[in-house]
């Protein structure tokens, strides 16, 4: 995985490893510059799931383990 360098809304600039402890990220762009392919990445460097908003949407929660990991993507492109 490129562990591409990101933003943090404090002004901090670090790898996106850095934030991965963190219990919640939101990683904002422009399209196309790779923000699904990073959680896709991340998603498989932890064997974590990764899932399109509208996937996570009508997910059965008792299929969500309690403290997995969850890279949800295109939070952007779901209207309610």
């Amino acid at each position: 995985m490129a562990d591409r360098m990101v933003c943090a809304t404090d002004g901090t600039v670090a790898p996106f490893s850095t934030f991965q402890q963190d219990a919640c990220l939101v990683l904002l762009g422009d399209p196309g510059a790779g923000k699904s392919y990073l959680f896709e990445a991340a998603a498989r460097l932890e064997a974590a799931r990764f899932l399109q908003v509208r996937e996570f949407l009508a997910l059965n929660p008792a299929t969500i383990e309690p403290g997995s990991t969850l890279f949800i993507d295109a939070l952007d492109e779901y209207r309610v």
